[in-house]
């Protein structure tokens, strides 16, 4: 078990089940649905993206934005909204209040917030291989491209850095939006790669 996530232990795909959705923000909607913006330039793995790598963050924002827009009304989500993922199944629900959210999943990374260790799903032998191949697929994009951050099975990840590589998954066509889970003290990044809803 790689340092910075020994003390966490093995992700258990029957664990990482129902939880609430961004229960302790008072103004939920505004918070989640705002715009992220676009990726700044720091003293960090950002550094080494080229501009064609950073717009390619920026494409996946955009359907990360407009997908979550688009879900949050045809399903009704809310701060109540709960999901559920088995990863054994390859399926993920998430319950609003028109209907539910449902697609087929993959697991992108784990981030533990007490170090910001970032560990690519590829390189977790915890998760099942058929829900690492999108974090496989990222990977060899950047074995193509050399791009250090998109191969190293490890890194120091800062909140805010966390989620360039979603966009960057996205903006490969390989999903459509981010679900941030937990299990114990780790967040999971759950790709959902064709969410639709299904009304009540």
């Amino acid at each position: 078990m790689p340092v910075g996530q020994a003390d966490a232990g093995p992700v258990d795909p029957r664990a990482v089940t129902y939880s609430r959705w961004m229960t302790q923000v008072p103004s939920w909607k505004e918070e989640f649905a705002r715009p992220v913006r676009r990726p700044m330039r720091h003293r960090d793995f950002r550094a080494e993206l080229e501009e064609d790598i950073i717009e390619l963050a920026d494409q996946g924002l955009e359907t990360r934005n407009a997908t979550l827009v688009d879900l949050m009304d045809r399903a009704g989500l809310g701060p109540d909204s709960c999901w559920e993922v088995d990863l054994g199944v390859d399926h993920f629900v998430w319950r609003g209040e028109k209907g539910d959210v449902v697609s087929p999943v993959q697991v992108l990374g784990t981030l533990n917030p007490e170090d910001n260790s970032w560990l690519w799903a590829w390189a977790n032998p915890s998760l099942p291989l058929g829900r690492c191949a999108a974090a496989q697929k990222v990977r060899e994009f950047g074995e193509e491209r050399r791009v250090r951050p998109l191969t190293t099975r490890q890194l120091r990840c800062e909140d805010d850095q966390k989620w360039v590589l979603d966009h960057i998954a996205i903006g490969l066509g390989l999903g459509r939006f981010v679900y941030l889970g937990h299990q114990r003290q780790l967040e999971i990044h759950l790709l959902l790669t064709d969410p639709q809803v299904e009304p009540r």
